[in-house]
């Protein structure tokens, strides 16, 4: 019976509910209300694209910094490894040394003055 009371009482608020007039918008209004909801997504959607924007940054210019500084370092290494000049090697007389022992000596262009 309690069930029965329950069932007729949802009933009537349910059809109470439904004879309520529903207010109607003019044009106007609801373009007011259409743009500052837009108006408010946007602001809310910029927000959140700049704090992406500074994120992502931060990780890229980590990864260009990186690659920028392999790049120097690699082109220095092969700079400083380039040879100058090859040193002669001559046969020396015997003068005290073992016949035919090879002397390195400095080409001339590269002796300290």
């Amino acid at each position: 019976m309690k069930r029965l009371l329950f069932v007729f009482l949802f009933i009537g608020i349910g059809l109470y509910s439904c004879n309520k007039e529903v207010a109607t918008l003019s044009k106007e209004e609801f373009k007011r209300k259409t743009d500052s909801l837009v108006q408010a997504r946007k602001q809310e959607s910029d927000a959140q694209a700049k704090i992406d924007l500074d994120h992502r940054i931060k990780i890229e210019v980590k990864v260009m910094a990186d690659s920028i500084l392999n790049a120097r370092m690699q082109r220095a290494r092969r700079d400083t490894l380039k040879p100058v000049a090859k040193p002669v090697t001559r046969v020396a007389p015997a003068n005290g040394r073992e016949q035919g022992a090879p002397v390195r000596t400095i080409p001339a262009d590269l002796r300290k003055k």
